[in-house]
């Protein structure tokens, strides 16, 4: 139901605002993976690194997100943090099925998307109400 003076849904802008934050996400995880690997970390470093690199990655794709968004910014942010799980859970589906990492470390990075997603969407919210 729509009220007279609430703007029409604007679908395609907000599926591309979403896509255009799940791709920064992507872009910044692949720059951390190319960082690491340039480095030659040590496997438990490059275990840390890529927990907070990925936090970093979700916080500018909803940042990116909510900038992009037509209409709430901090609803589109978390959408993108859902995609976003959504996503890296079934990625790393066989990772769990093979045993190779114990189950709270491959569940902690997907438990902090969330939170980091909502950061990023109140980032741009407060930056916005200046």
């Amino acid at each position: 139901m729509t009220y007279p003076d609430e703007p029409p849904r604007q679908f395609w802008p907000s599926m591309a605002a979403l896509a255009v934050g799940l791709a920064v996400v992507f872009a910044v995880s692949w720059a951390a993976v190319q960082a690491c690997n340039w480095l030659e970390l040590p496997a438990a470093k490059f275990d840390r690194w890529m927990l907070i690199a990925g936090g970093v990655a979700v916080t500018a794709g909803a940042y990116v997100t909510a900038r992009l968004a037509p209409r709430r910014p901090l609803r589109h942010a978390i959408e993108m943090g859902v995609l976003a799980v959504a996503i890296k859970l079934a990625l790393t589906f066989g990772g769990i099925a093979s045993g190779a990492l114990p189950i709270w470390e491959t569940f902690l990075p997907h438990a902090l998307v969330l939170p980091a997603a909502w950061l990023g969407g109140r980032l741009y919210a407060g930056r916005r109400a200046r």
